[in-house]
């Protein structure tokens, strides 16, 4: 049976049929005598929803969640579970709540069965609440004078507007969906109370950073200070270490002449702002195409001068204070191998065709064996790569074909498979002074599989394999 404070009593009813048929007989071009009556009638209307919402228990846009929410007690409440615009006939739960009040009697917080903390859906920053939310749950909790709706609220800014949107989860008396749209009425038109608390808020906010800032760059900015000397601290290189540069960590300390440090591996200590950091013989290229299975997520192509980099550091107040650290690069890379993979991606699609060149050469500093090599992709006419490897690494290139599409790919009607890509052609040229790359070098140019058709007498064309081609020639990069 449906609950009574659902349901509209038959004087209600009755009362609302005569208004609004009393609303439509009055005509818009009535005169003065027309406008006054029909503003009555709209009074006498809203003098009428006011009253209903009073008998049912939902809160004016003046009333606050946490006023409506104290008249509620602790305890266990029956539970039903909704569908979005419907409940069950009989309750099928139940749920535990307690209610935390502030000193004025208002609640603070609310918690569901002993777990999720459900607290004001501004809270700290507005003291209006229109609904009580948790970081533990999807749900919202909204109070009426007799029930507590479990919701799903989402709201977003879209266009300048606020937008809300509010789906039924679960109630604790029997209702049905004609209180949904109040909710969310209550909820966007709400909005109003809380703007001005929420604008102090964020200007507070605002002025206590600032102050946080000032008193911190007052203490541990260098400017205008007394510094002895600066050093690199907890400097750091990747195992792997070759043509990259993101791999090279480390903080800064400086030495007051009154014996001070302030060093920049603190916490909202010294300023790595401070610093006017360089890194010579680092390659200026950097490559957005990604060679695989690297420690380092940004490539940077080309070749290190003299196999060394050398970072230098230089106080920004103080010119005369420079500190600088070498960091030679081992060419070694993760897994042992480095994979430049520019096969097809696209149904039938072709295989990139590649260059690699390569030479043996000497690291500069340790004296290690290594190949210098470049990859381009002459499909798309660019480098992919320039960089050294250790020589008993490995390197692999790849330029397969894509299969064909099957039948009916994407809508289409067609019986039979798409034809595949075939292979690339890789090209190598190796300097004289390699006897071989086998070992070293692995190629892939394999072309796609036919697409399957409706049976094999329909699939496509499977694609042709590529090749690779060495050539011997003088390398000079």
């Amino acid at each position: 049976m449906k609950s009574r404070n659902t349901l509209l009593s038959a004087k209600a009813l009755g009362s609302a049929f005569i208004v609004a048929l009393l609303f439509c007989l009055v005509p818009s071009s009535y005169g003065q005598l027309g406008k006054k009556l029909k503003a009555k009638m709209e009074k006498a209307v809203q003098n009428l929803e006011e009253k209903q919402d009073a008998k049912s228990g939902f809160p004016s846009t003046d009333q606050s969640q946490s006023v409506v929410a104290a008249s509620f007690k602790d305890g266990t409440y029956k539970y039903w579970d909704s569908n979005g615009s419907s409940v069950a006939r009989e309750a099928n739960d139940e749920v535990n709540l307690r209610f935390f009040k502030n000193d004025d009697g208002t609640v603070s917080h609310i918690t569901v069965d002993d777990g999720p903390k459900y607290v004001p859906d501004e809270e700290g920053r507005a003291s209006f609440v229109r609904y009580f939310t948790s970081s533990q749950s999807d749900w919202a909790l909204f109070f009426t004078g007799k029930k507590i709706y479990f919701l799903k609220v989402n709201e977003r800014e879209r266009d300048g507007e606020r937008e809300v949107n509010v789906s039924w989860e679960g109630v604790t008396a029997h209702s049905n969906y004609s209180e949904i749209p109040k909710i969310k009425d209550y909820i966007t038109e709400t909005r109003k109370h809380q703007l001005a608390d929420i604008e102090q808020y964020e200007a507070d906010r605002q002025a206590v950073a600032a102050a946080e800032a000032a008193e911190r760059k007052q203490t541990y900015c260098l400017e205008g200070k007394d510094v002895a000397s600066i050093k690199m601290i907890n400097f750091r290189t990747l195992k792997h270490f070759g043509n990259f540069v993101g791999e090279i960590h480390f903080g800064m300390e400086a030495t007051l002449k009154d014996g001070r440090k302030i060093s920049t591996t603190e916490i909202n200590t010294g300023y790595m702002s401070d610093y006017i950091i360089t890194y010579e013989n680092m390659p200026g290229k950097m490559s957005t195409h990604f060679a695989k299975n690297l420690d380092e997520n940004t490539f940077r192509t080309g070749f290190i001068k003299g196999d060394k980099v050398i970072v230098k550091v230089q106080s920004k107040y103080h010119p005369n204070l420079i500190t600088s650290q070498e960091v030679i690069p081992t060419y070694d890379y993760k897994d042992g191998k480095v994979v430049f993979d520019w096969s097809a991606t696209k149904y039938g699609y072709r295989g990139n065709d590649l260059k690699l060149e390569i030479k043996a050469t000497k690291h500069a500093v340790t004296g290690d064996d290594l190949y210098q090599y470049r990859v381009t992709n002459l499909t798309r006419n660019f480098i992919v790569a320039e960089g050294k490897i250790k020589q008993d690494q490995m390197m692999y290139l790849s330029s397969d074909g894509q299969p064909g599409t099957p039948h009916g790919y994407a809508g289409s009607e067609s019986l039979r498979g798409g034809d595949a890509g075939d292979g690339g052609t890789i090209t190598v040229f190796k300097d004289p002074n390699i006897p071989t790359l086998s070992g070293f070098l692995v190629t892939s140019h394999k072309g796609g599989r036919g697409g399957k058709g409706v049976n094999a007498d329909y699939d496509g064309r499977p694609g042709q394999s590529g090749s690779t081609n060495i050539v011997e020639r003088a390398i000079s990069f």
